[in-house]
């Protein structure tokens, strides 16, 4: 059975690496843990991922 959108957030359908989901997840965790948004900028790091280069890089790319 599949999910309605299933596809949609398929990680080899979208091109997302590990190294891009992992970014992702700390960051998912930096924000639930009280940090803002604004305050992810270069340098923020998580488990020695530069969780802000990352997010900078996201925005780049977006089409929003």
């Amino acid at each position: 059975m599949t999910l309605p959108g299933a596809c949609v957030w398929n990680p080899r359908i979208r091109g997302w690496t590990v190294d891009w989901r992992r970014h992702y997840a700390y960051l998912t965790r930096l924000l639930a843990s009280g940090a803002r948004l604004t305050a992810v900028v270069p340098d923020v790091t998580r488990h020695g991922g530069d969780v802000g280069r990352w997010l900078t890089t996201q925005r780049r790319h977006w089409n929003g």
